[in-house]
């Protein structure tokens, strides 16, 4: 059954076109990624697209702020987050900072994907989902472009990557790390480069950009360590 409080078309579209991270742009390391986890209900999804309404429509959010208005408990109740903490791994290294678990751990907590930081985080897919596989919307709306990823990919994925090409040309980060490496596609299109193929990771350079595609740091790929992320910081920094 479709929720009546559900955002309309026309706040999806606004929140599609408009939201895409969190962070600055002038950040020199760029992560971006598939898409967002959570939206695992209805009331997730209208809370993150309502709060962002209200909170002015940036672009990119703090991802601080933007979770303590839409969590409960804020954001310190996140406790563990895989992802941003591969991230976090892979920035420190980049500017030659110490990458103990410590250091990961506040990294992602309070400085990553924060206004005023030196951090940038973006997602291809602008909806939250619990997982890559998982397409829930269909129980939250009766909206035609949710009722299948292949619809809500026709409506969305050509504009955003146009979007995200085109602030890339307008910021020009030093480096890029897109991670999710089945839609290396995309991340050529984005980057406008042909990646060189690599076991584990594949890397491209364009003018004066660094590009990797790497897998998810969810993914359990052999050899895919905290070394191997240290490692990328590395070679990124140099």
């Amino acid at each position: 059954m479709a929720n009546l409080d559900f955002p309309s078309e026309q706040e999806i579209d606004e929140f599609a076109s408009g939201f895409f991270g969190y962070g600055e742009f002038e950040a020199p390391l760029w992560f971006i990624g598939m898409e967002e986890g959570g939206g695992k209900s209805a009331s997730d999804v209208a809370r993150r697209i309502r709060t962002w309404q209200e909170r002015g429509r940036a672009p990119l959010e703090d991802v601080a702020k933007y979770h303590d208005a839409i969590l409960r408990d804020g954001f310190k109740s996140i406790r563990r987050q895989n992802t941003w903490s591969a991230l976090s791994r892979i920035h420190l290294s980049y500017v030659s900072s110490e990458t103990t678990g410590n250091a990961t751990r506040n990294h992602w907590q309070k400085q990553l994907g924060r206004w005023g930081s030196l951090t940038c985080m973006m997602e291809l897919n602008p909806l939250p989902s619990p997982g890559i596989t998982a397409w829930n919307y269909p129980s939250f709306t009766e909206i035609p472009f949710l009722a299948s990823r292949v619809a809500y990919n026709a409506r969305y994925r050509n504009n955003r990557i146009s979007a995200i090409r085109e602030m890339v040309a307008r910021h020009s980060p030093q480096a890029i790390v897109f991670y999710g490496r089945k839609y290396e596609p995309f991340w050529s299109d984005i980057a406008g480069v042909t990646f060189d193929e690599g076991q584990i990771h594949s890397q491209a350079v364009k003018g004066d950009v660094t590009f990797v595609s790497m897998h998810h740091p969810n993914a359990r790929i052999k050899g895919k360590t905290s070394k191997y992320l240290e490692e990328i910081g590395a070679f990124l920094r140099r």
